[in-house]
């Protein structure tokens, strides 16, 4: 109600202070009264110039369905519903296909008019029908009003709506949690400043992206000497062609630890690996060419190699390929199991010599 008040009470203002055709604020100004009708000529345009409208296109349904599921999100946690992201999309792809037939402008949320109706009680998908209702009857008669609202009172009713969206306890949190996504967000916020939302969300999303591909190429790996030659091997993250190399790597250092001087307090030499794959979402072709590798390379070396916590899929998946491993639920099983395994080839070994 208080944004009503507010509009009407600044547009009566500017009506009385109006002399001589002029105004002392920035006003609206003329709006042409009544709908746009059906059009379908500018689908014409596309046999001539469908390479660069299709490029267009898809820029703007990008940042269009960026822009609004962060809107659907942010206001979701503000009034503590859930939201389902499929159903938001379907809703901007009909209105977007309906819309190009009447020369609409693209179809996506919006921060300012979301956060009006969020502040004006709106609770429920119906308030869309009243804000369409009233816009249609407002262009149909109520236009020659509109040229003395002033810009300023608009500015104040959208500043005050969204302002409770601001926070500045977030970037603290966010930076004693995880400090790379305090990087994201800092980078998405100047973004946003700079640029505007829409290319702001843009270079935001590119940039975690990046993120993404820069973690997986180097997952953290530990490596832990467990004693009588066990080594655990423990990869937190996921295998795959950007990691293959990385990850063969560290398993190939356990393997040739003494070699490579590594220090480690219990074993005098490398009798079994286990590999710790828990984390371990998928397997494409190239980490199951690796593990077939690995696995050879432990068979040449005479190193028993065991798997940890790889889910049956997986497992299949590694059958098929042609690697057979012991797989254990637990680290602690298949080290016991390594380290029972290693104790028999070594008694067997002793007895043949």
């Amino acid at each position: 109600m208080r944004n009503i008040i507010v509009v009407l009470g600044a547009a009566l203002l500017d009506y009385c202070l109006y002399v001589d055709d002029e105004t002392p604020f920035i006003v609206i100004g003329y709006i042409e009264p009544g709908l746009q009708g059906l059009d379908i000529s500018v689908f014409a345009k596309f046999n001539d110039e469908w390479a660069s409208l299709l490029v267009d296109g898809l820029i703007i349904a990008l940042i269009g369905l960026l822009e609004g599921l962060a809107i659907a999100q942010a206001f979701s946690k503000k009034n503590r519903y859930e939201i389902n992201n499929s159903q938001e999309m379907v809703a901007l792809g009909v209105c977007n296909i309906a819309g190009s037939f009447f020369l609409a402008y693209p179809v996506t949320g919006s921060f300012s008019r979301s956060s009006v109706n969020s502040e004006s009680g709106v609770r429920t998908q119906f308030g869309g029908f009243w804000t369409g209702l009233i816009v249609v009857l407002c262009l149909l008669f109520l236009t020659s009003f509109f040229s003395y609202i002033p810009m300023a009172a608009l500015a104040a009713v959208i500043i005050f709506a969204v302002s409770f969206m601001v926070n500045f306890c977030i970037p603290i949190y966010m930076w004693s949690v995880r400090k790379l996504g305090t990087v994201s967000w800092l980078v998405t916020f100047c973004s946003v400043l700079l640029l505007g939302i829409e290319y702001g969300i843009a270079v935001g999303v590119g940039f975690d992206l990046l993120l993404v591909v820069a973690k997986n190429l180097r997952p953290d790996t530990h490596v832990h000497d467990m004693g009588q030659g066990v080594i655990l091997v423990e990869v937190n993250g996921g295998w795959n062609y950007l990691s293959v190399n990385y990850v063969k790597e560290k398993v190939e250092e356990a393997m040739y630890w003494q070699r490579k001087r590594f220090l480690f307090s219990h074993s005098t030499s490398v009798n079994a690996i286990v590999l710790d794959m828990t984390k371990f979402s998928e397997l494409d072709i190239t980490a199951l060419e690796s593990l077939k590798g690995i696995l050879e390379e432990c068979r040449g070396e005479g190193i028993l190699l065991f798997s940890v916590g790889l889910a049956p899929e997986l497992v299949q998946d590694s059958v098929n390929f042609g690697i057979t491993l012991p797989n254990f639920d637990t680290s602690i099983e298949a080290v016991q199991a390594a380290k029972t395994e290693v104790g028999v080839v070594t008694a067997l070994t002793r007895m043949s010599q």
